[in-house]
């Protein structure tokens, strides 16, 4: 219990310190959430694998990769982690709640800092300053951590001291506190929202979105056989990020594209990455749900391309669920 003599002891320059620090690491706390290269995001979750992951071989991704679609597959598990390091942040700012709020930011941490390393992840050193600080943190109470965890005695309580004593003192420190915990959470929630509608699933979908293998290729009239040793022929076609489009030749190289489509005038147009000069505008008709024509001239060769969209509901890591008990084993 808190008495008159140990709140009008002065504050020691290391007790200040540690204040600071406390409500400093709280504020990054709630603020990597909208920053972390992998974790975080306590609204905005990782988008879900867009269609060019979905279609590439495993072995083609980098270790960030992989682990950016595994941390983008789950939404829920998206908002464990930001809400978690949330929750720390927020538990940081109070006095009586310090010590939680940096073991649960240790706990956060840990994860983030070890994912950051195995995985080649961006951000590796300041993700290790945080865990640094957070740990840091903790050390400040270490003689009661050590006896309640390992010495099996009994941790005293920790004795509570405020920098004001006065009523009209005390309420502007708990005014300006709230306002900087609620400024610190809606700033949070205004970036995470903003990037949802951006880049997140909720994201409007580009003009023909989807996955578009090749069936037909005529080139000068001549219809060009899928031969995989032939580098001029088009494979497949993915429109998934608006503006842009990836075709895939038949020998497996990759050429990026920018894209407009026209949906008035059924038209699109392609503009080589490279060089801007290099551009051409094609015609479309869509017949049915899943066939795509594509007409007109590349330089001065009238080019013809059928396509066959691609279901991509139907991959596996798209189309399966969450089951609450599985009979067997679904690893594939």
């Amino acid at each position: 219990m808190e008495t008159r003599s140990e709140n009008s002891k002065p504050w020691s320059i290391s007790k200040r310190f540690f204040t600071l620090l406390s409500i400093y690491f709280a504020f990054l706390m709630v603020d990597f959430t909208s920053s972390d290269e992998l974790f975080p995001h306590f609204v905005y979750v990782f988008p879900f694998p867009d269609l060019i992951r979905l279609t590439e071989p495993y072995g083609e991704s980098t270790p960030m990769g992989l682990a950016w679609t595994f941390v983008g597959y789950s939404s829920g598990y998206n908002l464990f982690t930001g809400g978690a390091e949330v929750l720390a942040g927020i538990l940081l700012f109070y006095k009586r709640t310090t010590l939680f709020g940096s073991l649960v930011a240790m706990t956060v941490m840990a994860n983030v800092v070890a994912m950051n390393f195995a995985y080649d992840i961006p951000v590796k050193i300041f993700s290790l300053n945080l865990l640094i600080m957070a740990a840091w943190i903790a050390w400040y109470d270490k003689d009661r951590l050590i006896n309640f965890f390992f010495l099996n005695n009994v941790a005293d309580p920790s004795v509570i001291t405020y920098p004001y004593h006065t009523k009209w003192k005390k309420i502007v420190q708990l005014s300006l506190k709230s306002i900087a915990i609620l400024f610190a959470l809606y700033s949070t929630l205004y970036s995470d929202l903003n990037m949802a509608k951006e880049y997140g699933d909720a994201a409007p979908k580009a003009p023909l979105y989807g996955i578009y293998d090749v069936k037909t290729f005529n080139l000068k009239g001549e219809l060009l056989a899928p031969l995989t040793t032939d580098s001029t022929r088009w494979k497949r076609m993915i429109i998934g990020y608006p503006g842009y489009a990836r075709i895939t030749k038949m020998t497996d190289s990759n050429v990026w594209m920018k894209l407009k489509v026209d949906t008035n005038a059924k038209t699109l147009k392609f503009t080589s990455t490279k060089d801007s000069t290099n551009q051409y505008i094609l015609a479309y008709k869509k017949l049915g749900k899943d066939q795509l024509i594509v007409k007109g001239l590349v330089g001065k060769d009238a080019i013809s391309i059928q396509f066959k969209q691609f279901d991509h509901t139907q991959l596996n890591l798209v189309k399966t669920g969450f089951h609450w008990i599985n009979e067997y084993p679904n690893n594939r």
